[in-house]
């Protein structure tokens, strides 16, 4: 049986994390891209798409990191930085784990995919992905849900003492950035591994 094969069905484990953890928490939307990139992960996974994995994690990773970096602050006393994981203190110690678990999806993903290269196909599911979060949550969410900080980034950025309003209209511009971005990151880690596998050989 293929790998691939095991990291589908550990995706898809993580995804039945997210159910179970919305569950008990009472939270019916499933619109968060970190709810359902597992799903996507795995899927990726289980038809072996290497190019569709790298996408999702062009658009996930960065705010996943910052998501982790905002809760290691809160962790240790400290002010959060960017006001994002602050709701986690709400939680029972379940859920807590479980979205902390839930927010290394994408970490996961790169680990897996560290000596896959990240090409054109990547960049246009990327960009496929972009338009499926945007439409999807303009179409089934609410501005009050701020889902995907599609409507505005209400949350304040307290490092540098400001939020970001209404940014529907330039949302798609903004996540095509951010996956460049990360694109860029994570083909410099496939150059770094690959001239290290090189090197060790």
């Amino acid at each position: 049986m293929k790998k691939t094969y095991y990291f589908g069905l550990f995706f898809l484990f993580i995804q039945i994390i997210v159910i179970l953890r919305n569950y008990i928490i009472g939270y019916n939307y499933f619109f968060w891209y970190c709810d359902f990139a597992p799903l996507l992960l795995s899927i990726s996974f289980f038809i072996n798409n290497r190019a569709a994995v790298k996408a999702i994690i062009n658009f996930g990773l960065i705010p996943q990191v910052i998501f982790l970096i905002d809760f290691l602050y809160i962790t240790y006393g400290k002010m959060s930085p960017f006001g994002i994981a602050t709701s986690l203190l709400e939680f029972n110690a379940f859920s807590i784990y479980a979205t902390i678990f839930i927010h290394l999806t994408t970490i996961f993903a790169l680990i897996i995919t560290l000596r896959d290269k990240p090409d054109k196909k990547t960049l246009l599911y990327s960009i496929s992905i972009i338009f499926f979060i945007y439409f999807i949550t303009l179409l089934f969410t609410s501005p009050s849900g701020d889902i995907n900080w599609v409507y505005s980034i209400n949350i304040p950025i307290k490092i540098f003492n400001f939020s970001i309003q209404k940014i529907t209209y330039v949302w798609t511009v903004l996540a095509f950035l951010l996956v460049v971005l990360t694109q860029c990151i994570q083909y410099f880690i496939y150059r770094l591994t690959k001239k290290n596998i090189k090197s060790y050989n």
